[in-house]
């Protein structure tokens, strides 16, 4: 993929496909409790490097996507995966942000309240927290409802 991606960088479907193939991936060896402390952080850094490549990606080919095919109904599932890279490349604002676009351009995504609900509490911001999660909760009941 990064290949074909290399030589065709006009395309963006295939450069998020890419960053969504770069934010699941498998292959890093994740830091250990009995690795040094060095060779945590390099464990560490070269995860949050990926993600951030990641992010990039989804950043300049969502807003351009978004802007050629406003309608595209996998918009809202494009924000809610950007919104994962920059959470997990630690720019928490951004993600909180962006599980918001996400979820207005997509209703059926409510594991981006969750996700927001979990941020905050990571921020220790309880009341902000406690209102994502009951915003998830009324989503939830409303489309067991539907089930």
């Amino acid at each position: 993929m990064e290949k074909y991606v290399s030589i065709k960088k006009q395309e963006p479907y295939y450069q998020l496909l890419l960053a969504k193939a770069l934010l699941f991936r498998q292959d890093f060896e994740f830091p250990k409790d009995t690795d040094d402390l060095n060779t945590r952080n390099i464990k560490f850094e070269s995860i949050k490097k990926n993600y951030i490549r990641a992010s990039k990606l989804f950043q300049k080919n969502i807003t351009f996507l978004e802007n050629v095919t406003p309608n595209d109904k996998n918009l809202g599932t494009w924000y809610f995966l950007w919104a994962l890279a920059e959470w997990f490349s630690e720019n928490r604002e951004k993600a909180i942000s962006l599980f918001e676009i996400s979820v207005q351009m997509d209703s059926g995504l409510r594991e981006a309240y969750f996700n927001i609900s979990i941020i905050y509490l990571s921020l220790n911001k309880r009341f902000e927290s406690d209102l994502y999660l009951k915003k998830y909760n009324k989503h939830k009941e409303v489309t067991d409802e539907y089930k």
